[in-house]
C-alpha cells in the first residue's frame, strides 16, 4: 500500500462525486415545474424549498476550489438562471433572492483575493458574463419599470469594476489606467 497512490484515489473518488452531485442537481430542476403545474404548493414555500436551495447550492460550488466541480456548477448555474425551470410564478421576492443572495455573493467571494480568486478567474468572468445577462433578464422588461433599477445597478458595475481590476492585476496590468476609454469618465470619482 503506497499512501501516496492512495491518496491520489480518494482524491479522484471525492472530485467524481463532486461532478456527479453537480449533474444530480442540475436534474433536480426537472421537477419544479411539475410541481408549479400541480399546484398543491404554495408558489413561496416552492421557491423557498425547491427553487432557491437548488440555485445556492450550484452557487455554492461554483466557488469550488477544485476546477472540476466549479466549472460545470457554474455552466449549471447560468443555465438555470436563465432558463425558466426555476422560476415560480407570483414570488416577488424571487428577483431580491437571485441577486442579493446568490449572484452578488457568488461574485464577491470570486473577487475576494483571500479566497484565490486568480486561479477562478475563469469563473469569476463566466460569473460577471451572468451577472449581466441575469440583470438584463430579471430587471429589463415590463414589470420591472416600475422599480428603481439604480441601486442593483450600482452594485453590478461595483462588482464588475473589482473583475476588471482582478484581471488586470492577474494579467500584469495597472488597475487605474491613465485613459480609461472603456469606462465613462464619471465612473471614476
Amino acid at each position: 500500500m503506497n499512501p501516496f497512490t492512495d491518496s491520489i484515489c480518494h482524491s479522484e473518488l471525492v472530485l467524481e462525486r463532486g461532478k456527479q452531485s453537480i449533474d444530480l442537481l442540475f436534474e433536480m430542476k426537472r421537477f419544479i415545474p411539475v410541481f408549479v403545474q400541480e399546484g398543491r404548493v404554495p408558489p413561496t414555500q416552492l421557491w423557498e424549498t425547491c427553487s432557491l436551495p437548488l440555485i445556492t447550492s450550484l452557487a455554492k460550488q461554483s466557488a469550488n476550489a477544485a476546477p472540476v466541480v466549479r466549472s460545470p456548477a457554474a455552466t449549471n448555474l447560468q443555465r438555470l438562471l436563465l432558463g425558466q425551470q426555476v422560476v415560480v410564478p407570483k414570488v416577488e421576492k424571487q428577483v431580491d433572492d437571485i441577486f442579493d443572495g446568490i449572484l452578488f455573493p457568488l461574485l464577491e467571494s470570486l473577487t475576494d483575493p483571500e479566497q484565490g480568486a486568480r486561479s477562478m478567474l475563469d469563473t469569476c468572468t463566466l460569473a460577471s458574463v451572468l451577472l449581466c445577462k441575469a440583470f438584463m433578464h430579471y430587471e429589463v422588461n415590463d414589470t420591472a419599470r416600475e422599480q428603481d433599477l439604480r441601486p442593483r445597478w450600482v452594485r453590478v458595475l461595483d462588482l464588475l469594476e473589482r473583475t476588471l481590476k482582478l484581471d488586470r492585476r492577474h494579467l500584469g496590468v495597472s488597475p487605474h489606467p491613465q485613459s480609461p476609454s472603456f469606462l465613462p469618465s464619471f465612473y471614476h470619482l
